[in-house]
């Protein structure tokens, strides 16, 4: 099975867009990439959240199946 791959979904009234990134979240919020990583984002685990400039970011485990080999 491959290993889990995180996703970040970021919310605002009815914008929503799921990033495999923080980076990428963070650009399309608006939000300084390096704020979060040194504050909101700091340990932040996979099923937890946190709300910046309006927009609420959520960071969850995406798994992907393998296709079996027959």
């Amino acid at each position: 099975m491959s290993a889990p791959k995180h996703i970040f979904t970021v919310i605002k009234d009815d914008d929503l867009k799921t990033h495999s990134t923080l980076k990428g979240a963070a650009d399309y919020a608006g939000v300084s990439y390096q704020h979060l990583l040194q504050t909101k984002a700091k340990g932040l685990q996979v099923g937890e959240s946190f709300e910046i400039k309006g927009w609420t970011f959520y960071k969850t485990e995406l798994l992907r199946a393998e296709r079996s080999k027959s």
